[in-house]
């Protein structure tokens, strides 16, 4: 009889058959790429999607260097070599690198648990309206440090850019 070893590989690729089986998975996380707003959470609710319909802001799961990811989506971008999402954990300060491509998306979260046992519905108005605000805050906030940087980029060096005050 031989034996063969289940291998990480093989228990992502039955967890994505069964959210893609249509009714989606509970499973346990961990993690601090979330930031500290995710710290009470335990478990999440993963189900199917199709990829090019999610709106900016909602957590999708991703598989990539052989581990499941789940970060939000700020935008998805199109290009020559097709769409590409921009996503990133929200206690990070970049994007994710490279970006995520429509065959990397296992699922999106629909419902956070938490570790006193209760649960978030992430469909809900308020936690749709609190998603678009963390992505419009990010956004704008990268805007405000491109200007900022633009602008001491003119800057002369070498001497104080004050003008000076007769003594």
């Amino acid at each position: 009889m031989v034996h063969s070893m289940i291998t990480d590989d093989d228990i992502l690729e039955l967890l994505s058959s069964a959210v893609q089986s249509g009714d989606g998975i509970r499973i346990a996380v961990s993690g601090r790429s979330m930031g500290p707003g995710f710290a009470s959470v335990s478990d999440i609710q993963v189900v199917p999607c199709d990829p090019s319909s999610i709106p900016s802001g909602r957590l999708v799961v991703f598989q990539r260097d052989g581990r499941w990811i789940v970060h939000r989506l700020i935008r998805m971008k199109r290009g020559v070599d097709g769409s590409m999402y921009l996503t990133k954990g929200d206690g990070l300060a970049q994007l994710d690198q490279p970006s995520v491509r429509p065959e990397e998306i296992r699922g999106e979260v629909t419902e956070l648990g938490l570790m006193d046992g209760t649960h978030i519905d992430l469909q809900s108005y308020k936690e749709r309206f609190k998603a678009r605000w963390i992505v419009i805050r990010w956004l704008c906030a990268g805007r405000l440090i491109s200007a900022v940087g633009q602008l001491l980029s003119r800057v002369p060096t070498g001497r104080d850019p004050r003008p000076e005050h007769p003594g």
